[in-house]
């Protein structure tokens, strides 16, 4: 009994032996392609650039790293025959003939693509395939990142890092075996619909504050696949995530080069799938029509877009003009006991002032000459030698007043 138990474990420690080393015959076997014809930016492999560690650590684990600055055509593709093709930050679109390669490349020979940075252009490959990048960058106020070589928190709302959760299964866990923590460094939100899912999404502050689809609270992928035909394609949506800049462990401690060694083994694995030259033919003439029309939506859009510029530009014209005509009005007027008076209005009161005094003197002076006149109608006669006195004062007579009063009221009237 001991014997044969003895066999019994001697036999399943040879078996994973052997399956040990399959894995690592295929792994070794495998090839891993970058595609640099239409790069943005600094991600290119060779020594020195963006992706050049990327590139080292795919090498360490066995994997044959080459690139290809030439067109996509399936000549090409099959003459290289690598297992996982990599974009890199596609920055211009591929051309139809590039996209129909691409396209049999995965579906038809069963093949691994892996978009490293979400752009207009990869927008075009991944949206019939559910896969949508939103237009506006990601921010999360809450899980800010430090730097540990200075000890300070980056400030920076759209530099942020995800916990993945505890709990995870299928793919999202093969996809995340070993990845605990992993830092974002600037990026767009994928909308996933249809066949594709999500594998990493942010936490729950993270958000597009100029996005509608990805408001606070809706945990916005920012890595999702699809498995189209026989084949897989995966989509990170920030290239920065494995940029030899950010790969700095005196700086950063996160698991994004575990994770992207982990979507390279996935994309190199094949998987059962069977399918017709027919119903491949048919995949893809459905793609080429999804294609046909988002470059439709995208051309109207465009359209309705220089529209919107116009009315605007035409309404911050309108904005500068009545602008300019507040500032007129601002130096025509002038405040006087906090009430704001133009200009010509205060030349009018002021004349108004000027007037009313004038008149007030003039009649002023007017009764003042009557006065006198009165004085000078009246007369003062004074007699001599007269024993009579008067009650209005010597020299007048008590007649003559009389006389004079009576004269002035006749002329009065």
């Amino acid at each position: 009994m001991g014997y044969k138990m003895r066999n019994k474990n001697l036999m399943t420690f040879l078996v994973s032996i052997l399956l040990l080393l399959s894995i690592e015959g295929v792994i070794a076997g495998n090839k891993v392609l970058f595609y640099e014809s239409k790069v943005s930016g600094n991600y290119k492999i060779e020594t020195g650039s963006g992706y050049s560690q990327f590139r080292e650590e795919l090498e360490k684990n066995g994997y044959d790293v080459d690139k290809i600055e030439v067109e996509l055509s399936r000549d090409v593709l099959k003459t290289r025959n690598p297992d996982v093709l990599v974009i890199p930050n596609l920055g211009s679109d591929l051309t139809p003939d590039e996209m129909t390669a691409l396209f049999g490349f995965i579906m038809e020979d069963g093949k691994g693509l892996f978009l490293c940075g979400a752009t207009p252009s990869v927008n075009k490959l991944t949206i019939p395939l559910g896969m949508t990048v939103d237009e506006h960058i990601l921010e999360d106020e809450s899980n800010k990142i430090r730097d540990m070589s200075s000890g300070k928190l980056i400030e920076d709302e759209t530099i942020f890092y995800i916990e993945l959760p505890m709990e995870r299964s299928g793919v999202v866990k093969t996809l995340t075996q070993g990845v605990s923590k992993l830092y974002f460094f600037g990026g767009n939100g994928i909308y996933v619909f249809g066949n594709a899912m999500a594998v990493v999404t942010g936490g729950k502050d993270t958000n597009s504050p100029k996005s509608l689809r990805f408001p606070k609270g809706t945990y916005p992928p920012i890595a999702a696949y699809v498995r189209v035909g026989k084949g897989s394609v995966f989509l990170l949506s920030d290239p920065d995530m494995l940029s030899n800049k950010n790969l700095d462990s005196s700086k950063y401690r996160h698991d994004n080069m575990k994770f992207a060694i982990n979507v390279v083994d996935w994309l190199s694995t094949s998987f059962p799938g069977e399918m017709t030259e027919d119903e491949f033919e048919i995949i893809v003439k459905t793609l080429q029509k999804k294609n046909k029309e988002l470059n439709r939506t995208i051309i109207n859009l465009r359209k309705d877009n220089e529209d919107l510029l116009t009315r605007i530009n035409k309404l911050e014209s309108e904005k500068m003009s009545l602008q300019q005509d507040i500032e007129n009005l601002k130096k025509s007027r002038v405040e006087i006991f906090g009430t704001w008076l133009e200009y010509q209005t205060l030349a009018i009161l002021l004349l108004a002032f000027v007037i009313f005094m004038a008149i007030a003197v003039f009649i002023q002076k007017t009764k003042k000459e009557k006065k006198m006149g009165k004085r000078g109608e009246l007369g003062y006669e004074f007699e001599e030698g007269s024993g009579k006195k008067s009650e209005f004062g010597p020299g007048i007579r008590e007649e003559d007043v009389e006389e004079r009063l009576k004269e002035f009221e006749e002329i009065s009237e």
